[in-house]
Order: structure tokens, then sequence, then C-alpha cells
């Protein structure tokens, strides 16, 4: 007499996805601006003449201790950032490039940059904690800097599927200086997501034991 104990398995793939958004002219991101405080002269777009390489987008407040608080956004699929279709999408990690304009007392602490990803409607982050928090970058005035200051975080239950819609954020908030000609301007560039996704083969594996008496 033969026993015969048969378990099924279920194949499981891993993907790392690189998406890059180098900001041509016109890309199609908008900035959202919360704040521009007291008599501001705020301003933001495209900065065609600079950039890693050109063009970049910028954030600029103008005015004595003036702070300017916003972010550009668009929303695409998790497939259109090249995940593949399929796959449910497990953690991001977030990397960019910026600059500091300066003038006379001009970006202070509070002159920051950090990377999110929100729903569709972007009214909710739907990663475990922020991609990339919000990060001092006033000292980055004498060339391009990057900056990944945390690792991967995951993403929540419910937009992990490769044809969730998310909104992609660049937060970009200039702060100026205690000088009446102080200007602070930000500008960024090669917006980065390292994606890691895995997907069903959707094949399974049976694997026969078997044990004669």
């Amino acid at each position: 007499m033969a026993l015969c104990l048969c378990v099924s398995a279920v194949l499981v793939f891993a993907a790392t996805t690189n998406f890059t958004e180098p900001f041509p002219n016109g890309p199609g991101w908008t900035y959202t601006q919360i704040s521009c405080a007291g008599g501001a002269t705020c301003t933001s777009g495209d900065a065609a003449g600079d950039g890693n390489p050109s063009p970049s987008v910028f954030a600029k407040a103008v005015g004595k201790n003036k702070l300017m608080s916003g972010y550009f956004s668009k929303s695409f699929t998790w497939e259109q950032l090249g995940v593949p279709a399929g796959d449910n999408v497990d953690t991001v990690d977030g990397t960019w490039d910026d600059k500091a304009i300066q003038t006379a007392v001009a970006c202070t602490s509070s002159a920051t940059m950090g990377m999110q990803v929100f729903d569709s409607s972007n009214s909710a982050e739907i990663t475990s904690a922020t991609v990339e928090g919000n990060l001092d970058v006033s000292g980055d005035t004498a060339s391009w800097t990057n900056h990944n200051p945390t690792g991967a975080v995951a993403v929540n239950a419910g937009s992990k599927a490769s044809t969730t819609t998310v909104t992609l954020r660049f937060n970009i908030n200039p702060a100026s200086g205690n000088n009446n000609s102080a200007a602070c301007e930000l500008r960024g560039d090669n917006y980065k997501l390292t994606i890691q996704s895995t997907t069903p083969s959707g094949r399974n594996r049976v694997v026969m034991i078997s044990r004669r008496f």
C-alpha cells in the first residue's frame, strides 16, 4: 500500500521597476500652492535654463522671512510607471536632485523638499510612511545635489494592484531669510522611484511524497 501526500504551491516572481521623471518642458506636472506667507511674492513652474540636465521645476518665495509651501503632482497607474501588468506593488523608494538659488540672506532651514505618493483623488497617502520626508535643502547652493534620506516603504493594502491610479507628489517649499531683499528659489529634477512588485505565476507546482508499506 502506498501513501501519497500532494502539496500544491504557487510560484511567485519579483520585479524591480525604476521610474524617472526628468521634467522636460511641459511634462504635465502642476504646482499646488498650499501657502504663500504674508505679502510674499510666490512663483513656480519650469526652470527651462537649468537642470541636471536642463530643464527642471522650481518654486520661489521673495520677501523678508517668507515661506511658500506646496507640491508638483501628476497621476499615473503603477503600470504607466513601468510596473508589469498583473503585479502587486510591495514597496517604493524615492530619490531626487535639487539646487537652491539664493539672493541676499535667502534660503533658511525651513526650505525643504520631499516626495510622497497619494491615492487617485490626491487626498490620502497610500504608503505606510512618507516615501521621502521633507528635508532641509537650504545648503544645496553650489551644485545639483542628490537626496535619498530613507529606504523603501510599504504600499498599503488596497493600492497594490498594477492598475491602481496613484498621485505622485514632489514637495518644494522655499523659505527666505531675514533681509528685505531676500529670495529663495528651490529647483528640482530627476524625480525617481524604485518600485518592488511581485506577481503569482498562475502555475501550480505539485509536490508528491509517497511512502510504500
